[in-house]
């Protein structure tokens, strides 16, 4: 009779891998994982930015697809500009559009002021595709 080999649980492996992610980020109260992909994009519902993170970072029944900024820190200047930009969704402009990806750059800055693990992406109406802002012009 051989020996059996012991495995661990997906379940623990999952929470270990949320735990660590909660630990990363100081001051986080919520039940589900914090971010480590959000995207600022226009929407006509919320604000957002929005929950990109991969599926293995995210909890399973946590609704965390639209982030508030209040619950992610994000200063109350910065949260109103995203939110003032995203009001005018809908008549999308090349202004509008840079305004878009400054928001979402000074978003990345809070973010790796804080050092928090977090890359921030902006979705391009014009391009159809989300880019990372890191260190990165716009146009």
């Amino acid at each position: 009779m051989g020996r059996q080999r012991w495995r661990r649980s997906p379940v623990r492996s999952d929470r270990r891998h949320l735990e660590r992610l909660r630990a990363a980020w100081p001051g986080w109260t919520e039940d589900w994982a914090p971010p480590t992909v959000v995207v600022v994009m226009g929407e006509w519902e919320g604000t957002g930015p929005w929950n990109r993170s991969p599926l293995g970072d995210r909890g399973r029944s946590a609704d965390d697809y639209v982030l508030e900024p209040g619950t992610l820190g994000v200063s109350r200047r910065l949260a109103e500009r995203l939110t003032g930009w995203n009001e005018r969704y809908g008549g999308e402009t090349a202004a509008w559009l840079e305004e878009g990806c400054a928001i979402a750059r000074d978003l990345q800055r809070e973010f790796d002021a804080r050092d928090l693990a977090v890359e921030v992406l902006f979705h391009d109406d014009e391009r159809r595709e989300e880019l990372p802002v890191r260190d990165r012009p716009y146009r």
